[in-house]
């Protein structure tokens, strides 16, 4: 690849040197100043490499241009004018019409070779495999802590340092897996907290002056046993690495450490939770469902002794709701299955429903929103918005 070409010092007049100028933005500089070390990456499959700092993802890409740009050894220049070493072979390099720019862009976590579980029972018949986070990371266009964040969030669970040999490498937690965890750490959350000093915090989740001494280890610990007593004698256990990485989706804790034994103020991601237990719902619904009858059916999906504030917000980006005589029906629909061109995926969405809240449309378009300008004032490029009363509506030109 073009843009993988080496620098090197041209000791040599009649050795040629394939060079390339790059244009290094103020975060990377101030990395550089640092001594941070920064990493020229490329993820197997995707076409263009990236520059990665401790957190944040460059992706590099050509940028052609007709100005002349020159690039020159200045040490020779000065040793020349301040020693008159006119020995010394002052080199200057033919113009540059293009130079390499950076961008910052979303990380992407590679996870193209990792096998996916789709029940505890698989590890027993999978094929085995040796991969490590350590590879996974390499291969991947994200930074350290990117990283790190993406291996909870895509449910991504090492087993190489597992008790049992026979289990070894990396797996990926289907979203039935992830459900059987959470519903037995949801329900030793029911056993072991206080119900009523629990309150709800700003952003949905749940709190309690209980949960101030709490410990992932006891978490664990208490999910694996309640896990044993429910289970048949032939049935397989998750291992705990399985348990913990599902605590640490579903909890936020006061101090980031990795420190299972540490006690630490938790919060449970009551949004999260109803957003996974609601999507899973809404796939295994047949066509649209009223909106009353679907919120019943998600609330008795979720452990006893577990009373979540549950709204419908919490699963936006997946959900359409559509009017079916006098009453209002929902029905899955999942933004990455539409058009990843923006004029046919407002053509998707109008063919769908013709007139739209701002607030409903707004994640299946919020993509195409690189500037970040405000919701009413990007839709206005691509349909009709008027004010009916107090609410905004978004309809096809």
């Amino acid at each position: 690849m073009e843009l993988y070409t080496s620098l090197a010092d041209n000791e040599s007049a009649n050795k040629k040197i394939k060079l390339q100028l790059i244009e290094l933005n103020e975060d990377i500089l101030k990395s550089m100043k640092n001594n941070e070390k920064l990493y020229l990456k490329s993820n197997s499959t995707k076409s263009y490499p990236v520059i990665v700092t401790d957190n944040k993802t460059y992706k590099i890409r050509k940028q052609n241009h007709s100005n002349c740009s020159m690039l020159m050894n200045m040490d020779r220049i000065h040793r020349i004018m301040d020693h008159g070493d006119k020995d010394i072979i002052m080199t200057s390099h033919e113009r540059f019409d293009n130079q390499l720019i950076l961008s910052v862009i979303d990380p992407v976590l590679n996870t193209s070779k990792v096998p996916v579980l789709e029940n505890i029972e698989q590890l027993l018949t999978i094929s085995k495999n040796n991969l490590t986070l350590s590879e996974i990371f390499t291969d991947s266009s994200c930074s350290t802590q990117q990283f790190k964040k993406l291996v909870v969030d895509q449910m991504l669970v090492d087993l190489n340092n597992n008790d049992d040999e026979s289990m070894t490498g990396c797996y990926l937690l289907s979203e039935n897996v992830v459900i059987d965890i959470l519903r037995l750490i949801l329900e030793w959350f029911a056993k072991n907290v206080d119900q009523s000093q629990i309150s709800v915090a700003k952003d949905g989740s749940l709190e309690s002056p209980f949960l101030q001494s709490f410990k992932i280890g006891d978490c664990v610990k208490g999910v694996i046993e309640l896990q044993a007593e429910k289970l048949d004698h032939d049935e397989m256990a998750a291992p705990e690495e399985m348990v913990k990485s599902v605590v640490k989706k579903f909890t936020t804790f006061d101090v980031e450490i990795e420190d299972d034994n540490m006690l630490q103020k938790v919060k449970l991601k009551n949004p999260d939770v109803i957003r996974l237990f609601g999507i899973s719902l809404l796939k295994k619904s047949f066509g649209s469902v009223p909106i009353d009858d679907f919120l019943i059916n998600l609330k008795s999906r979720l452990p006893f002794g577990y009373n979540p504030d549950i709204k419908l917000d919490y699963l936006k980006g997946n959900y359409i709701v559509e009017n079916v005589g006098v009453k209002q029906q929902i029905r899955y629909l999942d933004e990455s299955d539409l058009s990843l061109d923006v004029i046919k995926r407002f053509k998707e969405l109008f063919g769908m429903k013709r007139e739209w809240k701002v607030e409903e449309i707004e994640p299946f378009v919020n993509r195409f929103n690189t500037k970040n300008t405000k919701c009413e004032k990007f839709l206005i490029k691509y349909a009709k918005v008027k004010k009916v009363g107090k609410k905004v509506i978004v309809t096809s030109r």
